[in-house]
């Protein structure tokens, strides 16, 4: 069982796309770039290293500077930063993270919106297992906020 992400009991259950790491991976992303670019050239179908960003907005300098290094250093091919929204169906604002209600005008009929696989989605129309992947996904959360130099 220890192939299996995500929670049997709960049907949550879902594979790694893309390269090697899990989502959960406590890597911070220079690391997990470094580990799975060294796949990226076996993978004839192409590969794609997800940073995954949750609320946080990183300065443009600092992804700036990750992606300088992410392709001089690294064997990767594709890198995508994903971070989360909620989108309140009642005021139709958007704002960034994924919430259980609007800030702005406090309701609590919300979807949230970010990446699956290569595209960005409302997550009310994910099955279980996305939704248990959803839960595990190492956001990263403060790596990028306080780093000029990666």
């Amino acid at each position: 069982m220890r192939y299996v992400k995500g929670s049997i009991p709960y049907g949550e259950i879902y594979y790694t796309n893309s390269t090697c790491l899990p989502v959960s991976s406590r890597d911070n992303p220079v690391d997990r770039v470094r580990i799975e670019g060294l796949f990226h050239p076996i993978i004839e179908a192409g590969a794609i290293t997800h940073v995954w960003l949750g609320e946080s907005k990183p300065s443009k300098e600092s992804l700036a500077n990750f992606v300088v290094k992410v392709f001089r250093e690294t064997q990767n091919d594709q890198i995508a930063f994903s971070p989360e929204f909620t989108n309140c169906l009642q005021c139709g604002r958007t704002v960034r993270g994924l919430r259980d209600s609007c800030p702005h005008c406090g309701a609590v009929e919300v979807d949230g919106i970010t990446r699956i696989t290569g595209y960005f989605t409302k997550i009310s129309g994910w099955n279980k297992g996305k939704l248990g992947e959803l839960k595990e996904r190492n956001k990263n959360r403060g790596f990028f906020c306080d780093r000029q130099e990666i």
